[in-house]
């Protein structure tokens, strides 16, 4: 059979013109297998509805974050793994405090001792962290979200849903965790972006 009939006969069957499609039907460019990877693992459930105190007194909420990517790390300063994990944490938030889209929290729950705030302050400048910390003295945001070890991670997206679950901590150094988080801070803005257009 003559090659160029074949090719004809195919782009006759398929529809194919020639013409690259555009508007809705344009096609996207292949993401690559990591991206793809982490979208398979997205979620989306709607956040508890929480309200918290920070260390300063203000009043968070979960209203309040509208419109931006949220990441919640659920911690206590008896947690061996919460401790290991928080410099990669740190240097993550380090990397986003200058993007107003997404806000980092640092819910300190299941606390032990008396004076937690105290308590909690002291380990923040022992250390030298700048963490939002919003106190769960009564620990009804990790109820709320049904966190059953700690740490754990969520990032929200800009309409409060969860979109990601990350629970325990696998090591790493800080460049890392920040690279892991990183690329499922910005998946979630970029969904967040698509979904406007």
């Amino acid at each position: 059979m003559n090659v160029s009939f074949l090719l004809t006969l195919f782009f006759l069957c398929f529809g194919l013109t020639g013409q690259a499609p555009s508007g809705k039907n344009a096609r996207k460019p292949a993401a690559n297998p990591e991206t793809e990877y982490l979208r398979r693992q997205m979620i989306l459930e709607k956040a508890p509805y929480f309200t918290a105190v920070d260390l300063n007194g203000r009043i968070v909420t979960l209203a309040s974050l509208k419109g931006k990517t949220v990441v919640l790390d659920f911690w206590a300063t008896w947690c061996g793994p919460c401790l290991e994990s928080l410099p990669g944490m740190q240097h993550a938030a380090n990397k986003y405090k200058n993007d107003p889209s997404v806000v980092f929290l640092f819910v300190n729950s299941w606390e032990h001792g008396d004076d937690k705030k105290k308590k909690i302050s002291a380990f923040l400048a022992k250390n030298k962290y700048t963490f939002n910390v919003l106190m769960d003295t009564q620990n009804k945001v990790i109820e709320a979200f049904q966190v059953s070890g700690i740490p754990t991670k969520f990032i929200l997206d800009g309409n409060g849903n969860i979109r990601f679950k990350l629970e325990g901590y696998g090591g790493g150094d800080a460049l890392n965790v920040t690279k892991s988080l990183s690329k499922k801070i910005e998946l979630v803005k970029s969904e967040a972006l698509a979904a406007k257009e």
